[in-house]
């Protein structure tokens, strides 16, 4: 059952790129690009995270 949902999803998701390439190739580049912001801004978060966690550790001690 689930395998046949994947392979329908991947199908609609061809058909898509068929019939519309421009529009999917915007939401494309518009989803890829938010993925890397977010990416980068949970990154730099953890970097700040970790810091703090190190500087907790060694003031305590």
């Amino acid at each position: 059952m689930t395998n046949n949902i994947l392979v329908l999803i991947l199908i609609g998701l061809a058909l898509a790129v068929l019939h519309i390439p421009s529009i999917v190739t915007t939401l494309a580049v518009i989803g890829g690009l938010s993925f890397l912001a977010i990416k980068m801004f949970w990154n730099m978060m953890q970097l700040f995270s970790s810091s703090a966690n190190a500087e907790r550790s060694a003031t305590s001690t």
